[in-house]
């Protein structure tokens, strides 16, 4: 699967978790490894409205590498 698809899959399954009530809002952090890189759901952000633009592309030291929003505060434990 190519890194879009699976951007697209973590945000479905990100909100198919809020819709059934096992994440708040904002809460719930969810991410995935590609190669050396982990794209994370962004911190606070509302996962109803959650896109695949709107994910954080870090390093394994937590660098941001590609995003407008900040990462999840417990990126430490995806990485």
């Amino acid at each position: 699967m190519d890194e879009e698809k699976l951007k697209e899959e973590l945000v479905r399954s990100v909100k198919t978790l809020f819709s059934k009530g096992y994440v708040s809002v904002g809460g719930g952090n969810h991410s995935f490894r590609y190669k050396e890189l982990v794209w994370i759901t962004p911190s606070g952000y509302p996962r109803s409205h959650l896109d695949a633009k709107d994910l954080v592309l870090i390093d394994i030291n937590g660098k941001i590498i590609r995003g407008d929003l900040r990462p999840s505060i417990e990126t430490p434990f995806h990485t």
